[in-house]
């Protein structure tokens, strides 16, 4: 039964509750024992037999206290129970209880579900070759010289020397090479290795911008967050000489560092080293999330072939390719016949579209060879025509992916842009969420397929945008696709997040936009190993005080004692002792034996009021003792003394048995019903009686013929008892005092 405790207790302060009382000592209640029950009292001895009258005689002086009785009187009938006895002060706080035992440990959780990274993909096929650099613009006129005669047919002219190749597909940054090789921020716009042989380097220090300012932190962290084993690639190589260029692998997580990152690499191919304030371009190429295994597509038969051109006008320098994956050598094809020389076109006077680049034939076997041609009549020599001026290094290629011609709108409204025209849903793109971009390109091409393509990526990012100036590659801006593309009739609407570069582009700014697909998420992986059992937990806190138990129930009477003990001397108060259990009731003290019938005497003077006997010495108190044991596995006997199975308390772990828990009947242990843990703390509370009851006093003289009451009270331990005339009181009790006449 739970009990009602006041809330905000004062030192001191009692509490009573189903027959039981506790003290507040300041930290906690602690429990007043209970006093045992006291002896019976004995009954009131036969009175004499009526002496004869005598003649009313002068009041005689108060005669001495008459002796003891040297002979027990016979034994009295049982008198009836005294009064309940006043509720006994609280007793002292008892020690704290030692921690609970260790819970349980808890059931496994479930076992999660493996992550993703799929197996890794195949290497793919060798790369297309490059498209062939747009031949330089034609060097300005010189002068009309006069005409000269006509001379004869000259002979071919050598072939131009081919253009350089277009650099590394993907994002490009500016940056000047250090030889140091400290892992350090190298300064804005600067990189360097940790090894000064590119050859043996394994991390790449570079600044968080490049020599343009162009932080490239947000591009990186994109790179990192790819799920595949090797995260990508990147190509460094001189800014005007791109055939003198390294190539490495990104193969792990990239670090970021105060004012730089480091990126850990592996040489692939190419330059082994710079030198110091080289200044060089970067360019990095993110491999796509984990994917899928591709199944291998069947090898493309070797096209013929083709019939040489005419000469075409310069176009315009076209978008530059995403970069294949270096695939394995091709074996060497057979020289081809030499191809009969083509007669020259004539001068287109409209620039034609840059074709699409065609796979890259075998090498056809060394053709004959021709027969030497008749030799023409001499001509007079033409004048020698200005040298021509030396044309502008081409622009950087731009980001790798499928690249298309757009044209640029500042407009924000969501509705088809036109043909070939892009534009955002916000006029700032660190706030726009999507792009509208029509169906079709500046040339025509439908770009529909290719965008349900990217769509169709099972990937979380879809992929990537690089939107650039058409003319300079370093106006661009960078942009992930975050969610499924939506079809609209006429365009697409791609939902997007800024990463890095421009914010903005001027209204009909004439554009490339370049998309990189993210490869489909991988399949996941198959159940982990069961993990390691974690680690015990710590040791919970001290639980609140339990409630008060029920009241046990009241223990049987102890047999009666055949030795009537004398009577001790009033002990001093004893210290507050620990709260125990209820005690049983005390054996019941031998009735004091009857006094003799006196004889019969003589009437006399009606005496005078007898003095009140003495009070009775104080018999002695409960005594409790403490058994404090610590458990061995399995341990159920414990050793103890007591006087009575129900005058003792048997405390695990703080908690209190109940009887049916445990054993105790020898006087000497106690057994519990089930064997204790390692480490249980035991406690055992015995409390002992007082001695019996003291033996009756002697009943006092008869005076005159004045008839006596035996009047019994059941007297507390903390009462006295108080005769006025006519009147009996019961010290340091408050109600009714029940007589027995």
């Amino acid at each position: 039964m739970a009990l009602n405790f006041p809330s905000s207790p004062t030192l001191n302060d009692f509490h009573e509750e189903n027959g039981r009382r506790w003290q507040w000592n300041g930290t906690a209640w602690q429990r007043i024992p209970d006093p045992g029950a006291p002896g019976a009292q004995g009954a009131q001895g036969d009175q004499g037999a009526q002496g004869a009258q005598g003649a009313q005689g002068a009041q005689g002086a108060q005669g001495a206290q008459g002796a003891a009785s040297t002979v027990a009187g016979p034994q009295g009938a049982q008198g009836n129970d005294g009064a309940q006895g006043a509720q006994g002060n609280d007793g002292a706080q008892g020690a704290q209880g030692n921690d609970g035992a260790q819970g349980a440990q808890g059931n496994d959780g479930a076992q999660g579900a493996q992550g993703n990274d799929g197996a890794q993909g195949a290497q793919g096929d060798v790369g297309a070759q490059g498209a062939q650099g747009a031949q330089g613009n034609d060097g300005g006129g010189g002068a009309q010289g006069a005409q000269g005669a006509t001379g004869s047919q000259g002979a071919q002219g050598a072939d131009g020397a081919q253009g350089a190749d277009g650099n590394f597909g993907g994002a490009t940054f500016d940056y000047t090479f250090s030889t140091t090789t400290t892992d350090s921020d190298p300064g804005t716009g600067t990189l360097r290795f940790n090894n000064a042989a590119l050859g043996s380097a394994t991390q790449m220090f570079i600044d968080d911008q490049d020599d343009n300012g162009t932080d490239i932190q947000t591009f990186l962290r994109t790179i990192d967050d790819s799920t595949s084993t090797i995260k990508g690639h990147f190509r460094v190589s001189n800014r005007l000489n791109a055939d003198d260029f390294a190539i490495f692998t990104i193969d792990g997580s990239i670090t970021e560092a105060t004012g730089y990152f480091k990126v850990p690499c592996t040489r692939l191919s190419g330059a082994t080293s710079f030198s110091n304030s080289e200044d060089i371009i970067v360019t990095f190429a993110r491999t796509g999330d984990k994917g899928d295994t591709g199944v291998g597509g069947a090898q493309g038969a070797q096209g013929a072939d083709g019939a040489q051109g005419a000469q075409g006008a310069q176009g315009d320098v076209g978008a530059q390719g995403a970069q294949g994956d270096v695939g394995a050598q091709g074996a060497q094809g057979a020289q081809g016949a030499q191809g009969a020389q083509g007669n020259d076109g004539a001068d287109s006077t409209v620039a034609g579209p840059q074709g699409a680049q065609g796979a890259q034939g075998d090498v056809g076997a060394q053709g004959a060879q021709g027969a030497q041609g008749a030799d023409g009549a001499d001509g007079g020599d033409g004048a020698t025509g200005a040298q021509g001026a030396q044309g502008a290094q081409g622009n950087d290629g731009a980001f790798g992916g499928a690249t298309f011609d757009y044209t640029f709108s500042t407009l924000v409204t969501d509705s088809d842009p036109g043909q070939g025209v892009i534009r955002a849903s916000e006029a700032t793109f660190s706030g726009a969420l999507t792009f509208y971009i029509d169906d079709q390109d500046d040339n025509g091409t439908d770009i529909q397929v290719f965008l349900r393509t990217v769509d169709d990526s099972t990937s979380t990012n879809k992929g990537h945008i690089r939107i650039a100036n058409r003319i300079n590659a370093a106006d661009f801006s960078i942009f992930e696709i975050t969610g499924s593309v939506t079809e609209a009739t006429g365009y697409f609407k791609i939902p997007v997040n800024y990463l890095s570069g421009a914010t903005s582009f001027s209204n009909s700014e004439d554009i490339v936009i370049s998309f990189a697909r993210t490869g489909d998420q991988g399949v996941g992986g198959g159940t982990g190993a069961q993990g390691a059992q974690g680690a015990q937990g710590a040791q919970g806190a001290q639980g609140d005080v339990g409630a008060q138990g029920a009241q046990g129930a009241q223990g049987n009477d102890g047999a009666d004692s055949t030795v009537a003990g004398p009577q001790g001397a009033q002990g001093n108060d004893g210290a507050q002792g620990a709260q125990g259990a209820d005690g049983g009731g005390g054996a019941t003290g031998a009735q004091g034996a009857q006094g003799n019938v006196g004889a019969q005497g003589a009437q006399g003077d009606q005496g005078a009021q007898g003095a009140q006997g003495a009070d009775g010495a104080q018999g002695s108190n409960y005594s409790r003792t403490e058994y404090n044991y610590t458990a061995t596995a399995g341990q159920t006997t414990f050793a103890a003394t007591y006087t009575d199975g129900t005058d003792i308390d048997i405390f695990v772990n703080g908690v209190r048995l109940t009887p049916d828990e445990y054993t105790a009947t020898s006087g000497t242990n106690v057994v519990l019903d089930v064997g204790a843990n390692v480490g249980d703390i035991i406690d055992i509370l015995a409390f002992v009686s007082g001695g019996p009851a003291g033996a009756q006093g002697a009943q006092g003289s008869s005076q005159a013929s004045t008839q006596f009451l035996t009047i019994g009270v059941r007297v507390g331990v903390a009462e006295t008892v108080a005769v006025n005339t006519g009147t009996l009181t019961v010290v340091g009790r408050s109600g009714n005092v029940n007589v027995s006449v």
